[in-house]
């Protein structure tokens, strides 16, 4: 999945099309970066639609491409490096969201294939 970023999209524009790619899975812009193996703070999680522009360090445009066997970390920590934006990755686990902190090392397929399973044993 290619995911273009400038100033003009919106937290909602990323975060759906994230979603349709990754459907178990979320992604969440954060005020402050977080460290590796470490969640964003549910204070410092912003839940309202705003342009990107408020939010990135880099306003040079670009994409980012991320793929199921990369890492989960790896892929956040590549959109500070490229635009200065701290993003947490979730993964549904019945009707919650479960950051990733200490998943950091595991793949987005992985992850994907976790939710499935929980989302499995709740339904039975």
């Amino acid at each position: 999945m290619t995911l273009e970023i400038d100033d003009t999209k919106t937290i909602t524009e990323i975060q759906d099309k994230f979603s349709m790619c990754f459907p178990l899975l979320k992604i969440d812009f954060c005020a402050k970066k977080h460290g590796w193996q470490e969640i964003c703070p549910e204070s410092q999680i912003i839940h309202e639609d705003m342009p990107l522009s408020l939010l990135r360090k880099n306003h040079n445009p670009g994409t980012i491409e991320v793929k199921s066997w990369q890492k989960v970390g790896e892929v956040e920590k590549e959109f500070y490096n490229k635009f200065g934006l701290s993003v947490q990755i979730s993964y549904k686990s019945g009707d919650r969201w479960i950051q990733t902190g200490k998943s950091d090392n595991v793949t987005i397929a992985f992850l994907m294939k976790k939710a499935d399973a929980e989302r499995n044993r709740v339904i039975l």
